[in-house]
């Protein structure tokens, strides 16, 4: 039933192998029991949001896993994934005809809302429950702020969270730093301006979310960037380190990176980003 090897990559040296939704709730303690425990090649698997997986199609049948959509089950694809953070790096929904039949937009639908609800609001709370209108009592912020404010450098600060880079803007002013942001609120005229401003040394640190401030902006002028939350893709967080590191810095570019230990800080995000990278330089040769 899975859809995984063939004798040609592993007669050839491959070290790694992706299976592609071939499994689902049900049926992946099966994937890990007799492929992933067994083989010395490293197998990582995408989750099929179907609990039976792909094991409807046959050559007698043409009607894939979706067709009755009350095989889908968030709930157990997001518990099974917890159980499997290892090895499971993401979910597979397949949508053609024969597969989904006219359940495609419901099934997009099911892409575990409540469970990435729930992550998001934990990831949150790692950063401060003041991000969740809480009180702002933060170990990981404190940490950040006794290596940034004294360190008498400029500095590029990303998060993933609008609100989590307002709270570091608020805590960083008030210890006395010049301070500005990018976020979904700044105007394009008004990042260009500020961007201009960083690099001109008329303030100490930007601010600046991921979506925002990580991709086609120069930075240099900031030897330091530091991360108080990542994104859940190592490419993502590769760009936006890379608005310091590029062709004009003087410096060597330092990356800091701010966890709260025992959260999904260091029990989600950190696990999934080595993951990923490591299949990432696997197959480039990175």
């Amino acid at each position: 039933m899975f859809g995984l090897f063939g004798s040609a990559s592993f007669a050839k040296g491959v070290t790694t192998v992706l299976d592609a939704g071939s499994a689902g709730a049900h049926t992946f303690p099966g994937l890990r029991k007799y492929v992933i425990n067994v083989v010395d090649t490293r197998v990582y698997a995408l989750l099929n949001i179907s609990v039976i997986g792909q094991s409807t199609l046959s050559p007698g049948n043409p009607w894939g896993e979706l067709i009755d959509i009350r095989y889908a089950n968030p709930k157990l694809t997001a518990k099974t994934i917890e159980q499997n953070r290892d090895r499971i790096v993401g979910v597979k929904i397949r949508m053609t005809e024969n597969i989904a039949g006219r359940h495609d937009l419901e099934a997009l639908k099911l892409m575990i809302p409540n469970a990435a609800a729930k992550t998001l609001r934990l990831r949150q709370v790692a950063t401060s429950p003041a991000v969740l209108g809480g009180v702002d009592t933060s170990g990981k912020l404190d940490a950040m702020e006794e290596v940034v404010v004294p360190s008498g450098r400029p500095w590029v600060l990303f998060t993933w969270f609008k609100p989590s880079a307002e709270l570091i803007v608020t805590r960083l002013r008030k210890a006395g730093l010049a301070v500005e942001s990018f976020t979904g609120d700044t105007p394009p005229e008004v990042r260009s301006e500020r961007a201009d401003a960083f690099q001109a040394g008329k303030f100490d640190v930007i601010v600046c979310t991921l979506a925002v401030g990580g991709v086609g902006i120069d930075l240099f002028r900031a030897g330091d960037c530091g991360f108080i939350e990542e994104d859940w893709t190592p490419t993502i967080n590769d760009q936006a380190f890379a608005r310091i590191d590029r062709m004009g810095q003087t410096q060597r570019p330092q990356r800091h990176i701010w966890r709260a230990r025992g959260t999904v800080d260091t029990g989600s995000i950190a696990p999934t980003n080595r993951t990923k990278k490591l299949i990432t330089d696997t197959i480039m040769g990175g």
